[in-house]
């Protein structure tokens, strides 16, 4: 998978498909599992988009390759969660 934070900053990743399921609406949802998280999620990026690799052998199966998410508020749950975490672990 392809990670493009803003148009300026760009990384891959592996990613597992962790689930897929069908929605109410007929369409379908994929889980994605990712080995760890990439860390410029913890940065103010506006728009995330994320794109399936042409040469990815799963690429087929989605129907978009290509999506842009808005990251405005992301950083704080992000950060809400990762605390969440750390206080279970401990």
């Amino acid at each position: 998978m392809g990670f493009n934070y803003d148009g300026k900053y760009i990384e891959k990743h592996e990613a597992l498909i962790n689930s897929a399921f069908e929605l109410q609406n007929k369409n379908h949802a994929v889980s994605l599992l990712l080995g760890e998280m990439p860390q410029p999620f913890f940065l103010p990026w506006k728009v995330l988009t994320v794109k399936i690799l042409e040469n990815d052998p799963y690429r087929d199966y989605f129907d978009l390759p290509e999506r842009q998410y808005r990251m405005g508020g992301f950083q704080d749950v992000l950060s809400y969660l990762t605390d969440k975490c750390d206080l279970t672990n401990k």
